[in-house]
């Protein structure tokens, strides 16, 4: 949720204030929800930007329009979202109906053909596409000219309407931006898959598909065809990731020749984020290298490595650009940085228990033998894992529960050896009270084939959470803890 309003300034109207032009939402529906709107920084789409908003009695919401700069913003409501072009200081009245599965919303205001043309765009249909793209036996030429003929596909309503006059030059602009960018992040995703694949090729592992000169030359002139810059290219809510994987994936990957073979998959050498910040700045300028920069080290702080590297890498961006809109936005995410190195300093607490000779457990029967005769609930999780430590957050709650039941809490952590020390310190931050173990290359290949049934032993997916009583694992797949009662309740059914 962003710290201040910083560009379109909806804030509720009250009896005293008076705004020239609104944006009101009526909902129908019969539970009442919060709506969460998230808004565009000067133009540019960022999806932190948002607030949460709760209805009135008469489940309606009116906000005054202060929209600077014209752009995109993003209506959720229960399980569905929308999105709409909005303009400053005009009136917009926007209804939603979820329980009509055919037109869910009605819009009144500027442009309201185009706003049911922006909505009918799926990005899930998209990427299922993609991905059917990517399993054919098709070559990568045939792929990338029909994701284009599907762009232009889905361009060409927005064609008719601003010839008809029913949407303003800068809804057009701004509507085929974000329609290219999703269609550019595909066509990414293809070049990436070719070239995963084509390195098995070059090091003779599986049959011959083209040589690097020709994915090079495939690779590149995609960005002749989706261009990385353009007036309303911040404003597309995908412009990012296509131009991250311009940076990632192509310059420090492919050029780069960082991809190496890891067990039974494709993965990347490490880099420093100081070389992708570099990258960045190498090949942006003016607006887009200050977005893309600070978007770049949003999400590298919020997978919450916590890396020091970062700071250094905020204290140069502040100082390139201190009056920027973004700052209030990273230094949160800073902040907590410096709040996991000050915390790694200190003694781990007592309730932090790691297992003796943890390195030498090789089994999941072994490991569980040392909790004979006890209920144990197990949090399988690594340092990397965003979604993990996210749910870390209910843990007080849980670690009532389990003291109170007499239930143990074991931690298995399936980072590798070089994360020991991150390991460690993160148990310290995050104040992991319970038994902890770092898996050994057998334990780890044992637990894939136990859990998850990986013949190879490489596969996993993580957060997991398993319930053992007596060293017999009675739940393979128990409730997140952020599910509290139901979690709870399966716990208890084992006691």
């Amino acid at each position: 949720m962003k710290p201040i309003s910083l560009v379109l300034f909806f804030s509720l109207l009250n009896g005293t204030t008076v705004f020239a032009a609104t944006l009101s939402i009526t909902v129908i529906a019969p539970k009442k929800q919060d709506i969460k709107i998230t808004e565009p920084l000067n133009g540019a789409y960022f999806w932190g930007n948002f607030t949460s908003y709760s209805l009135n009695a008469d489940n309606k919401l009116s906000l005054p329009n202060r929209l600077t700069r014209a752009g995109i913003i993003d209506i959720a409501y229960g399980p569905s979202s929308f999105r709409f072009y909005i303009e400053p200081g005009k009136d917009y009245s926007i209804s939603i109906d979820l329980s009509d599965s055919r037109q869910p919303f009605r819009f009144s205001g500027a442009g309201a053909d185009g706003q049911y043309q922006l909505n009918k765009f799926k990005p899930s249909a998209l990427r299922n596409q993609t991905d059917s793209w990517i399993d054919s036996d098709s070559s990568l030429t045939t792929i990338t000219r029909a994701i284009e003929r599907e762009k232009d596909r889905s361009i060409r309503p927005f064609d008719s309407l601003l010839s008809a006059g029913k949407i303003s030059r800068a809804f057009y602009g701004l509507a085929a931006s974000e329609l290219t960018y999703y269609y550019a992040e595909a066509t990414a995703s293809v070049m990436m898959n070719a070239y995963r694949q084509n390195k098995s090729d070059w090091q003779g592992k599986v049959h011959f598909m083209m040589s690097k000169a020709e994915l090079d030359k495939s690779w590149s002139g995609m960005y002749d065809t989706y261009k990385l810059s353009g007036t309303y290219a911040l404003g597309s809510r995908k412009f990012f990731a296509f131009a991250d994987n311009f940076i990632g994936a192509y310059q420090l990957q492919f050029l780069g020749d960082a991809l190496y073979h890891r067990g039974a998959y494709w993965t990347m050498k490490p880099y420093t984020h100081t070389a992708r910040y570099n990258a960045y700045t190498k090949h942006f300028k003016g607006e887009a290298r200050e977005y893309l920069l600070f978007q770049y080290l949003h999400q590298a702080a919020s997978q919450r490595k916590y890396e020091q590297e970062l700071v250094t890498l905020y204290d140069r961006y502040k100082a390139t650009y201190p009056k920027s809109i973004y700052l209030p936005f990273l230094k949160p995410e800073i902040d907590k940085v410096l709040a996991f190195h000050i915390k790694a300093r200190m003694k781990a607490d007592s309730t932090q228990v790691f297992l003796t000779n943890y390195a030498k457990i090789n089994s999941l029967a072994e490991l569980m033998a040392r909790f004979k005769g006890k209920v144990v609930f197990v949090d399988m999780w690594a340092t990397w894992c965003a979604p993990c430590k996210e749910e870390f957050q209910y843990n007080p709650e849980l670690k009532r529960f389990l003291k109170e039941k007499n239930v143990e809490m074991l931690y298995i952590s399936m980072d590798d050896a070089d994360r020991d020390q991150q390991w460690k310190d993160m148990i310290k931050y995050y104040d992991l009270s319970g038994t902890h173990i770092r898996v050994s290359d057998s334990l780890r290949k044992d637990l894939s084939e136990k859990i998850w049934n990986s013949k190879t032993g490489d596969g996993y997916s993580i957060p997991q959470y398993l319930i053992f009583r007596d060293g017999t694992m009675v739940e393979h797949n128990a409730k997140r803890p952020g599910s509290r009662q139901e979690l709870y309740d399966q716990i208890a059914a084992y006691l």
